[in-house]
């Protein structure tokens, strides 16, 4: 996947570091999709940011350990 640029980051470790940006479409299911810039990890998981996440209501569920999204 070709980069569409490149900035410094740096992480708990206070460490900084190159990493390229993408343009990435992402998708949640029956709900909307987004192209977004994003930088590429080695984590297992991915961090969404709030200018996303608040676009939507999440209703957590704890006894059931589950969530609604609206």
């Amino acid at each position: 996947m070709p980069h569409v640029d490149e900035v410094s980051v740096s992480g708990y470790d206070e460490v900084t570091k190159k990493a390229f940006v993408y343009s990435v479409k992402i998708i949640f299911n029956n709900l909307e999709e987004f192209v977004i810039r994003a930088i590429a990890s080695d984590k297992d998981h991915v961090l969404i940011g709030r200018d996303i996440l608040n676009k939507w209501s999440l209703f957590l569920k704890g006894r059931s350990k589950t969530f609604e999204i609206s």
